[in-house]
């Protein structure tokens, strides 16, 4: 009920009943919540024009207010604030000042951060390295996320899955295989449960590499674990296997994924058709793009033409559907 909240605030003003801090703070926690961070701000701004005494716990739903909201510059403003007029900072505080970062995929500010939270005496947790260390995997900035994941460990400070995963996906993008499958390592390690979207992430980055055999031993590895895969993962794999001229496995975790009846994509389609197109198989390739039509998927341009070619190859001349 933020909008009766609100107007009963503004019928406070109007009838010149000063409502007291706590009752603002209050307002804009409820604002937050309902996900109208605008408003939460409009109320903060109210204050500070009527010259309201703004106390440690009304900057934090500020700075909350602004962390849902994805703005880190008003964040980074507002926590520099509270250091300059000596409210006391905490770790959760400056976190949640790095999930708008996060948002917006501002990976040097997140950084800044982790230094400016330093600088404060603050010590840094796992929550704050995890936070980090997604907004730079989320980046692609593999190299950023490994350094804070190295990090984390000179600082006796566990990783937990969800800061392993975003250093994977982090490597998956660059093609960074053997830092992917040293994380996974480490997770094994420490008895910390990979997932598929650990597993996917360093099928992924085997993918740009060419590494087809590892990618093998990593979909071994999540059935041995009893981990399902998923499109990505499969994807991933079908496109690793054709680069590395192992058709026969392309077609066969192709047909692994029918029988499981799961998702195919149009990038499901190209990996495999890339594959026909190396091997020249015009019979899979035709039946490829009807199951493609049957579907109801829509193929790119880039698909039809290496399944062409792969007809082209086999002296076929050409698919005819």
């Amino acid at each position: 009920q933020w909008s009766k909240v609100l107007e009963l605030l503004a019928s406070m003003v109007a009838r010149s009943i000063q409502p007291s801090t706590a009752t603002c703070t209050e307002t804009m926690k409820i604002c937050t919540n309902c996900g109208i961070w605008s408003a939460a701000l409009d109320v903060l701004r109210g204050m500070d024009g009527a010259g309201f005494d703004i106390d440690r716990s009304t900057w934090i739903e500020a700075v909350r207010a602004c962390s849902k909201a994805g703005d880190w510059e008003k964040t980074l403003a507002i926590v520099k604030a509270m250091r300059n007029n000596h409210l006391e900072l905490n770790v959760p505080t400056c976190t949640l000042a790095m999930q708008a970062c996060h948002q917006t995929g501002q990976w040097t500010q997140a950084l800044e951060f982790l230094n400016f939270m330093a600088d404060c005496g603050l010590e840094i947790n796992v929550i704050a390295c995890t936070c980090a260390i997604r907004v730079c995997g989320s980046s692609g900035e593999w190299a950023h996320a490994m350094e804070l994941f190295s990090t984390m460990h000179r600082m006796t400070i566990e990783p937990e899955i969800i800061a392993c995963n975003s250093a994977v996906t982090a490597c998956g993008k660059a093609g960074e295989w053997t830092q992917a499958t040293e994380i996974l390592r480490f997770m094994c390690d420490r008895g910390l449960e990979a997932n598929v979207v650990t597993c996917s992430s360093a099928v992924s980055a085997c993918e740009a590499d060419g590494q087809w055999r590892v990618a093998g031993e990593l979909l071994r590895f999540m059935k041995t674990r009893k981990i399902d895969m998923d499109t990505i993962s499969c994807n991933a794999a079908i496109s690793t296997y054709a680069g590395g001229s192992e058709w026969a496995r392309s077609f066969q975790l192709l047909d692994d994924m029918a029988s499981s009846s799961m998702d195919m994509t149009h990038v499901t389609f190209l990996a495999a058709a890339e594959a026909c197109k190396e091997s020249g198989n015009s019979g899979s390739a035709k039946t490829l793009l009807r199951d493609a039509i049957t579907r109801g998927i829509e193929v790119s341009s880039v698909a039809c033409n290496a399944a062409i070619s792969a007809c082209e190859t086999n002296g076929g001349g050409g698919c005819a559907l």
